[in-house]
């Protein structure tokens, strides 16, 4: 069973600059021109997953290894007839070296070409003994100089000869023998006071704790808890808790936060509004007692009481994926979401809903495939100045199964974002990482006289953890 845990750390400020890794005399590809074939989950068909396209770019697992929806997977895990991708480079240049990366179960390349601007094949490089590797993964390399700009590149694998899916993350092309590296685009500067620490047993437990959100003014932290005995129900089910936190960035005892917002079946809350009146939660609570999917709005009433939770309207709401989340912007006018649509990059992609004149909300569009990749996006959360936007993927390059990044807003499209940079490993680890929040104190430290701690979860496990359906608990 995975044990979930919540963190906490002390942000002085964040300071986000773009981190410079370009390598001057390098080239990722960037057209397909053939492939022999490409993986379909038929259970679980998307688009653009595994597909060759995946191997455009720069690489999107490396530096980390293991199967990744994002890279370039042949149709089975063994072809006695072999595989093939042929990719083209934006800029045809003599070159010095090949690089591949090979994200999963590595060593199946075979034999090498390079094309010429006329389409002539030469051969580069030739294994005549493939077979398993020790490394889980790798950046291939290949020393060979031409005397032609090479155009295209093949690779030939041998998927017989190295067990599992052969995956390709990644082609280079380099004038230069500098061995070329996967790099993590970084955030330049994050200005932390600490490590992140444990919270303590007043928050986590031998049970479940996932989704921490913290209060916009860092006085507040709400979370889902699951197996706890004193959860309403079955202790199996999930439900809100709340703890204060104090001003020397202690917590309280956690409380739940009872009923009508917990109920015996899955309660989790998504959202609250800066000024810690207004929450959104998981599940539309219908009038018999059931749930169902979709998102509720509950409003604070006095101390400790809210009232009952009512259903959000969204137009042309639908969710393909079993799991969801929601963040609502500090203005109440922007509703961010994770649903897995007919148009997703892959699957949960992160959509925006703008709030109408008649209370409900607009048809979700997508952020754009700045932000969402071919895996799944989860946990975004809105920072206070509306611009800053921070969630968890399994799509770019970082550290463990899913990575937290920020991005921000460039313009009021809500589609044009910033290319998503890495928070690094003062924040991720090498397992899953989401849910981060963080408190405007934070943000803003120069204004507020005492900075307030955002809070991340920390995971063994992989993928989404929040549920929707409310009789399943993931």
């Amino acid at each position: 069973m995975n044990k979930y845990m919540i963190s906490v750390l002390i942000l002085l400020g964040v300071s986000i600059n773009i981190k410079a890794t370009a390598q001057p005399s390098v080239q990722w590809a960037s057209e397909v021109l053939g492939v022999s074939s490409q993986f379909v989950d038929f259970e679980r068909p998307q688009p653009n997953q595994y597909k060759a396209e995946q191997a455009l770019g720069k690489p999107d697992k490396l530096p980390a290894f293991g199967e990744s929806p994002c890279a370039w997977s042949p149709a089975t895990k063994s072809n006695p007839n072999g595989e093939w991708i042929k990719l083209g480079f934006a800029q045809p240049m003599p070159i010095a070296q090949i690089a591949v990366a090979e994200n999963c179960n590595p060593g199946a390349i075979s034999a090498v070409y390079a094309y010429d601007a006329g389409g002539t094949k030469h051969l580069l490089y030739r294994n005549p003994n493939v077979g398993p590797i020790s490394a889980k993964g790798r950046m291939f390399s290949i020393l060979s100089k031409t005397d032609f700009p090479v155009k295209a590149v093949e690779l030939v694998l041998s998927t017989d000869k190295v067990p599992g899916f052969n995956q390709i993350d990644a082609v280079a092309i380099s004038s230069s023998t500098e061995e070329i590296k996967a790099e993590i685009n970084l955030a330049e500067k994050l200005n932390l006071s600490s490590r992140p620490e444990n919270l303590g047993e007043s928050i986590n437990s031998i049970y479940q704790e996932i989704a921490p959100i913290v209060t916009p003014d860092g006085r507040t932290l709400y979370f889902t808890r699951a197996e706890h005995p004193e959860n309403i129900g079955s202790p199996e089910k999930q439900d809100v808790w709340y703890a204060e936190i104090k001003a020397e960035a202690s917590f309280g005892e956690a409380l739940n936060i009872g009923p009508p917002i917990n109920t015996p079946q899955h309660n989790s809350s998504f959202s609250i509004t800066p000024d810690g009146n207004t929450m959104l939660l998981n599940n539309v609570y219908n009038d018999d007692g059931t749930l169902e999917r979709g998102l509720s709005i509950t409003r604070r009433l006095g101390a400790n009481q809210w009232a009952k939770p009512e259903k959000v309207v969204i137009q042309d709401y639908y969710n393909l994926n079993d799991f969801s989340e929601f963040c609502l912007s500090q203005d109440g006018k922007i509703l961010l979401m994770t649903v897995q649509r007919n148009e997703s990059n892959g699957d949960k992609d992160i959509y925006f809903s703008r709030l109408q004149s008649d209370g409900t909300w607009s048809t979700p569009q997508n952020l754009s495939s700045t932000v969402n990749t071919a895996a799944s996006e989860t946990s975004p959360f809105l920072a206070s100045d509306g611009k800053t936007l921070y969630y968890s993927t399994a799509g770019l390059s970082g550290y463990g199964s899913n990575d937290i990044y920020v991005t921000r807003r460039l313009d009021n499209t809500w589609t044009n974002w910033s290319e998503p940079q890495n928070l690094g490993p003062e924040i991720n680890t090498p397992q899953w990482d989401a849910y981060f929040s963080i408190s405007a104190r934070a943000i803003m430290p120069t204004t507020l006289p005492m900075p307030i701690p955002s809070v991340r979860v920390i995971s063994s496990g992989f993928g989404s953890r929040r549920a929707t359906n409310p009789s399943r608990w993931p």
